[in-house]
């Protein structure tokens, strides 16, 4: 019988490019999954939304559009973050009401293995199910946790990958509450949508392995010794690896902790087909002259993916 998934992603045209990369990771890992995709948006092009329900087409998924009013959440703190962060908080009040859960999944990260066991995890009194935020979580942030009103440390959860138990937060989530605590609060908030899940739902959240949403920026020795080293091992390899911060890997310049993979994929799942002969020709000796796979010459003349 063949597993159904329900996915969701939300953002604007600036993270078109790196949603197609991610989608196709998804669907690479999960062959034999019928996946649904539902982008809940309010600004962008028809162009991208065509390009994406194609791909799903392609993938023997399906491509569901929820489009938004632009006014939603904009009156409230953002911060550096568009508002489209967001959309996933009010997932249960705006996707169809036929839908029991759903897994978020941000742009910025490739899927590297089955995610079926975490989506299929029980749920009973939980509202969001997610791995630790390793940053915030250290210890010399303790103090910023606690200003923000957050104090148990091992339950506060990164927002890039969330699985949304969607039928009980449609019985018991208060819009209006979360709401004021967004318009009174955001301000002081480094994260802001991530920062209000965590406070206002504290109790109501399950906290899952590192590995389905693995941080690149903080990662043991052991770790970036095993998934460089040796990324292609089921038994050891995360299943999400996830790209956080200013810096992408999908723009020039970008030296980060396991570049390789995405890079791999990106060159495999890149929609700018005309390029990949000639990346393909001077691959070889990039990496010779570039020490690996880290600081790919190929960035600074590729030319840059436009929404």
């Amino acid at each position: 019988m063949t597993s159904k998934m329900n996915v969701l992603v939300t953002f604007d045209d600036r993270y078109y490019y790196p949603c197609i990369i991610m989608l196709h990771t998804l669907f690479e890992r999960h062959p034999d999954t019928a996946i649904r995709v539902f982008l809940i948006h309010s600004r962008v092009s028809e162009s991208n939304l065509r390009s994406l329900a194609a791909l799903c087409e392609e993938q023997k998924g399906a491509f569901v559009e929820v489009p938004v009013s632009e006014k939603m959440f904009s009156d409230v703190p953002t911060g550096s973050f568009p508002r489209e962060m967001y959309y996933r908080v009010l997932a249960a009040r705006i996707l169809p009401p036929d839908l029991d859960r759903i897994l978020y999944l941000d742009p910025d990260m490739i899927v590297t293995d089955s995610l079926l066991d975490f989506y299929q995890m029980p749920l009973e009194g939980i509202y969001f199910a997610g791995a630790q935020d390793r940053w915030l979580n250290y210890p010399h942030n303790l103090a910023y946790r606690e200003r923000v009103g957050f104090h148990d440390r091992q339950k506060y959860i990164n927002s890039g990958v969330l699985l949304i138990h969607l039928e009980l937060l449609r019985k018991e989530q208060d819009v209006a509450a979360l709401y004021q605590k967004a318009a009174s609060e955001g301000a002081n908030w480094r994260f802001p949508d991530q920062d209000l899940i965590n406070t206002l739902y504290e109790d109501k959240i399950a906290v899952v392995d590192d590995r389905y949403n693995l941080n690149a920026n903080i990662l043991w020795a052991k770790e970036w010794l095993v998934y460089s080293l040796a990324p292609f091992l089921p038994n050891v390899r995360p299943a999400v690896i996830h790209f956080p911060g200013l810096r992408k890997p999908w723009r020039g310049r970008y030296a980060g902790n396991l570049y390789g993979q995405y890079w791999s994929r990106e060159w495999k799942y890149s929609p700018h087909r005309s390029l990949r002969l000639f990346l393909r020709v001077f691959k070889i000796p990039v990496l010779i002259v570039w020490g690996g796979l880290r600081f790919p010459i190929y960035h600074f003349v590729k030319t840059r993916p436009q929404a």
